[in-house]
């Protein structure tokens, strides 16, 4: 890979950038999602799929292996204050369902708060030698994320 920036002259990398592949949602299934929104019962379970669209990047030393959190945060309109999030680290690379017991954590949206869910995958290259004297790895983070409407009941 090559590379030129402002005040920084060319230079070459020896190897690869690791950028994780794009992700598709398959949970919610479309007729869940009315007018970009999913409505989630805090008394059911929370069931949010995806899958890699693409094969995992490739480095000397073989596939690189993502690292992988889904994370529920619930914040105020008016200024995206954060008032409530829960985080968990998914047990399977496409998806995770969050209990009944742990979404009941949340508390219900209003008209003046919002929710999303968010699964964020780290896709770290190795560590390589610049040319100017320092060690660097690019890390890639691939995002997909949709509003959730947190309801007291079902």
């Amino acid at each position: 890979m090559e590379g030129e920036g402002v005040g920084i002259p060319s230079f070459t990398l020896s190897e690869a950038v690791a950028v994780g592949p794009d992700l598709g949602r398959t949970l919610p299934l479309d007729d869940a999602i009315v007018l970009g929104k999913v409505t989630q019962s805090l008394t059911e379970p929370l069931a949010w799929g995806w899958e890699r669209l693409h094969d995992a990047p490739q480095t000397s030393e073989g596939p690189v292996v993502p690292r992988e959190m889904f994370v529920v945060r619930h914040a105020r309109r008016a200024d995206n204050r954060l008032l409530e999030a829960l985080a968990c680290l998914p047990g399977d690379e496409r998806g995770v369902v969050i209990s009944a017991a742990d979404l009941g954590q949340l508390s219900p949206t209003t008209d003046a708060t919002y929710a999303y869910g968010q699964i964020d995958t780290y896709w770290d290259g190795l560590v390589v030698a610049a040319p100017w004297g320092q060690l660097v790895k690019v890390r890639s983070l691939v995002s997909w994320s949709g509003e959730i409407v947190l309801v007291a009941g079902g």
